[in-house]
Parts: C-alpha cells; sequence; structure tokens
C-alpha cells in the first residue's frame, strides 16, 4: 500500500482496503469500517472462501498480499546489510564455517576466515554433513540396485556387485 496510508484491512469476505487516517474497527458483520468512506480505498476483492478478519497498522508492519490474503510482514530497515545475520552470527561464533555461492560454477566454497560480505555474493554457514558409503549391484533378475547394507551379497536376490565400494558426503538437515 502506498505511503499515505496508516492501516490495511482485510474483511471477513475477503474485501482489502486501505485506511488514511482514521483506526478501523469491525462491525457486526466482520467489516472494516471508519465512519468516513472517503477515509479509505479499496485495493482488492477475493471472493472464494472466508477469511480472518485483520488490520495492519502500517507504521509498524509491512503487508504482502497473496493469493488474494492480506499477510502482515516486519519492516525491513533499508539501511540494514544484506549478510548482518550471517555476520553476527560469525561474530559470536568463530567456529562457524562460512560458505558463498560460486556463481560460475553455482557451487558452495569454503570462504575460510577472510570473508568480505559482498552484498553482490550469497553467503551461508556450511551445513553439517555425513559420509554414506553405498555399493551397486545386480539382482538374479538382472535389475541394478545400490545398498547400503554390507551383507547383501547374503541375501537370494544378489547376483553380483557392480564396482566398489563408494562414499559420498551429503548434507544434513536437521
Amino acid at each position: 500500500m502506498e505511503k499515505e496510508y496508516k492501516y490495511a484491512t482485510q474483511d471477513a469476505d475477503g474485501f482489502i482496503k486501505a485506511f488514511r487516517t482514521i483506526k478501523p474497527r469491525l462491525d457486526e458483520q466482520d467489516d472494516w469500517e471508519c465512519g468516513d468512506t472517503s477515509d479509505w480505498d479499496a485495493k482488492q476483492c477475493s471472493q472464494i472462501g472466508e477469511f480472518t478478519p485483520i488490520r495492519i497498522n502500517l507504521s509498524k508492519h509491512d503487508y504482502k498480499i497473496e493469493d488474494g490474503l492480506l499477510i502482515k510482514v516486519e519492516k525491513t530497515n533499508p539501511n540494514r546489510h544484506k549478510h548482518a545475520d550471517l555476520m553476527i552470527a560469525y561474530a559470536n561464533d568463530k567456529s562457524l564455517q562460512i560458505q558463498y555461492l560460486h556463481v560460475l560454477s553455482n557451487t558452495w566454497m569454503d570462504a575460510g576466515n577472510h570473508q568480505l560480505w559482498d552484498v553482490s555474493f550469497e553467503y551461508r554457514i556450511k551445513p553439517k554433513t555425513k559420509t554414506v558409503r553405498f555399493r551397486n549391484y545386480l539382482t538374479v533378475h538382472g535389475q541394478p540396485c545400490t545398498t547400503l547394507i554390507k551383507d547383501t551379497e547374503e541375501m537370494v536376490f544378489f547376483k553380483k556387485w557392480i564396482g566398489d565400494w563408494q562414499e559420498v558426503e551429503i548434507e544434513v538437515t536437521e
């Protein structure tokens, strides 16, 4: 909503309004009203489904509209550094490993102890990893398969190994 508005609302019928000066209140039909029809503008109406009425004070929050739903979001500080949260986390814990996204290869690379915190780069905390050992084999029916189980060759469906055991590092999601 434009800066001229102080409140954004969505009523139970999905009607989105922007109010300039008067704080709107819910009436008996769950519609946001202020008593002065010249103080608000209609912004959007989504007529599918029922909605929980919401009022957003635009001096404290921003908003977004997704699929006809008015959603309150935190205001963003235009002076805040793009990587401020990561910079603070690293300052508080130097054991964290920081990575940057290498644009040409589209892979995450270790930044070491020399983070530039360049706003044109993407950074992240290096995720935890674990090593997984696997081996490919052929079944008695001719199907190639992969196993993590060492004694797979003892099973009735096993015919022969295809290659040696391999190890791969995978990111662990928490």
